[in-house]
C-alpha cells in the first residue's frame, strides 16, 4: 500500500490508532481487560486514505482506559506498538530491529504515536501491534492470532503547480482611471518579480510603457498570495507632468490584455503552472465617489442564518470589501460570521455564525472603501481643481457610515 503524504507536514504526522466499540463496555476505572475479550476480536490494521491514522480495529474501550491509567515505559510500548524501517529488500522484522524514534499516548480512545523526525521518502516502514505485550495480560496463543502486522510506504506528494486564481477586479469593462489589480495567487509567492512577469498589450499586440507604479517594496498581503499593482498616478491624475508626456495608459473603447509570465516563480522557486491573461475593454473615467444612498440591502430573517447582502450597482474594490465592512447588533456588539464576494464585486454577502435575532441591526463601512477609480465615501482620487466645488475640496472626512437593518 503506498500513501503520498506532503514532505512539509511529515515531521508533524500523527499515527492514530482509533479504537473500536467493544463488546463489552467497561467503565474508564483503569480495569485492565480480559485475554479472551482481546483474542476474539481479531484486529486488523488499515491506513487512512489522508495518511493521518492508522486505524486498528476493532479494540475495546475496555483496553484504551487500561492504558492511558497504566504507568507503561517507553521500551513497553515499542515492544506493543512499534514502527519499524524496512531495507531496501524489505526483509521481515526481527526482534533485534530498532523502532522508530518517537513518543506515544492514548486519549479518546486512541493510540498516537508522534515520530520525533520526519518520516523518509520512499521508504518501507512496518507496523507491528503486539497484543501479548499489554502489561499484565496473559493471552492464550491459541486464541486468535495476538500479532497484528502492516506494511506501507511514504512518498512524497506530488505538488500542484501554483498558479493564478483570479484578477481582480473580474469585469470585462473598466474605466480609464482604473488605479490598481489584485493578482490572486493558489499559493505564497516570491517577492521581488512582480514588474518583471506582467505587461499589458493593446489591441495592436504592442505592450504600453510606464504603465504600473515602481515602488521598492511589492505590496502582498501576509500569505503573500495576493499582490496589489498600481498603476502610475501620473498617468491617472490630470495635469501631472508624466501624464502630460505620455497621455493617459488607455483610450477609451479600445480593448486591452493584462499578460501574466508563467516565468513568475512561487515560493517554492517553481514557476507557476501557466500563463494568465485578463482582456477587458475600457470606459469613460469614473469621477463619481461610491454613494451609499444607491445601495441596496437585503435584510435576513430572523431565527435563521440567512445571509445578509447589499447590491452596490457598482463594482468596488474587493480587498476592501473583504476587510472594512463590518456587522454589529443594537449594542453595538460585532457579528462574527463568512464574507464572501458578489460577480464583479457589485455584491457584498455576509453568512452568520450563529441565527440572527429579531432584532435591530447596523452595517458599518469605513469611509476608505474604494471604487475601481481609486474613489472613495469621502473624497474623488482625481479631483479636477479647475472646476471642483469648494465642498468638494474642503469637505470635512467622516471615518464611516452605518447602515441600519432589521431582521425580517
Amino acid at each position: 500500500m503506498r500513501i503520498s503524504v506532503h514532505k512539509h507536514i511529515l515531521f508533524r504526522l500523527v499515527f492514530a490508532i482509533t479504537a473500536g466499540t467493544s463488546l463489552f463496555f467497561l467503565s474508564c476505572t483503569g480495569q485492565k481487560p480480559s485475554a479472551s475479550e482481546l483474542v476474539a476480536l481479531e484486529p486488523s490494521i488499515s491506513v487512512s486514505p489522508e495518511f493521518k491514522s492508522i486505524q486498528v480495529n476493532p479494540l475495546p474501550i475496555s483496553l484504551t482506559s487500561y492504558l492511558q491509567s497504566a504507568n507503561i515505559s517507553q521500551q513497553q510500548w515499542d515492544q506493543l506498538f512499534g514502527v519499524y524501517v524496512l531495507d531496501e529488500n524489505g526483509k521481515a522484522w526481527d526482534e533485534d530491529d530498532l523502532p522508530v524514534n518517537g513518543t506515544y499516548s492514548v486519549k479518546e480512545n486512541e493510540i498516537v504515536f508522534t515520530p520525533r523526525y520526519s518520516f523518509l521518502k520512499d521508504t518501507d516502514y512496518y507496523i507491528r501491534f503486539d497484543l501479548s505485550q499489554i502489561p499484565d495480560i496473559n493471552l492464550e496463543q491459541e486464541y486468535a492470532p495476538a500479532i497484528v502486522e502492516h506494511r506501507f510506504t511514504v512518498e512524497v506528494e506530488q505538488q500542484v503547480a501554483t498558479y493564478v486564481e483570479q484578477v481582480y477586479p473580474t469585469s470585462s469593462v473598466l474605466p480609464r482611471n482604473l488605479l490598481k489589480f489584485y493578482i490572486q495567487f493558489s499559493a505564497s509567492m516570491i517577492e521581488g518579480e512582480l514588474l518583471d512577469n506582467i505587461h499589458l498589450i493593446d489591441s495592436e499586440g504592442d505592450t504600453l510603457e510606464h504603465v504600473f507604479l515602481e515602488i521598492p517594496q511589492e505590496l502582498w498581503d501576509s500569505d503573500r498570495k495576493r499582490v496589489t499593482v498600481l498603476f502610475d498616478p501620473g498617468r491617472v491624475k490630470r495635469g501631472l507632468q508624466l501624464r502630460e508626456q505620455f497621455d493617459t495608459a488607455f483610450n477609451v473603447g479600445e480593448a486591452y490584455t493584462l499578460v501574466i509570465n508563467n516565468e513568475w516563480k512561487d515560493g517554492r522557486q517553481k514557476p507557476i503552472q501557466e500563463v494568465f491573461k485578463k482582456t477587458f475593454t475600457i470606459s469613460d473615467d469614473d469621477q463619481i465617489r461610491p454613494n451609499p444612498n444607491q445601495w441596496v440591502v437585503q435584510s435576513p430573517k430572523s431565527e435563521t442564518r440567512e445571509s445578509l447582502k447589499i447590491n452596490f450597482n457598482e463594482s468596488l474594490d474587493y480587498a476592501l470589501l473583504k476587510r472594512v465592512v463590518t456587522v454589529h447588533n443594537e449594542q453595538g456588539l460585532l457579528i462574527n460570521g463568512s464574507i464572501s464576494i458578489g460577480e464583479n464585486e457589485k455584491e457584498w454577502i455576509f453568512e452568520p455564525d450563529d441565527h440572527w435575532n429579531a432584532a435591530n441591526y447596523y452595517i458599518q463601512i469605513e469611509a476608505i472603501l474604494e471604487d475601481m477609480a481609486g474613489n472613495n465615501l469621502n473624497s474623488i482620487f482625481d479631483v479636477d481643481l479647475e472646476i471642483a466645488t469648494e465642498q468638494e475640496v474642503r469637505s470635512e472626512p467622516i471615518p464611516y457610515i452605518r447602515i441600519p437593518f432589521k431582521t425580517k
